[in-house]
């Protein structure tokens, strides 16, 4: 039985942009957001996107929300299996 290998949400969210051709910007107009924090996404920021979000980009990029997710999950688990979550700064 082969296994696919679930991707992180910033990796996923950026093959998707680049398959459909859209720049940082132009997605970034398209879905109300802006392309640092697009770009902050696609580089796995520390936090999970708020759902909302994700909604919107898996309509608007024409991808199955549970795959969305999945991925948002994926990178949660990838960061706390690396202690990135217990590293955040407080201030």
């Amino acid at each position: 039985m082969s296994e696919e290998k679930v991707k992180e949400f910033g990796d996923l969210l950026k093959e998707l942009r680049l398959q459909q051709g859209y720049s940082l910007n132009e997605l970034s107009e398209k879905v109300g957001i802006y392309a640092g924090y697009l770009y902050r996404l696609e580089e796995k920021m520390k936090h999970s996107p708020p759902i909302p979000l994700v909604v919107q980009l898996a309509e608007f990029l024409g991808v199955d929300l549970n795959v969305m997710i999945q991925a948002v999950m994926e990178s949660h688990r990838r960061r706390k299996l690396s202690g990135e979550e217990n590293n955040v700064e407080k201030r």
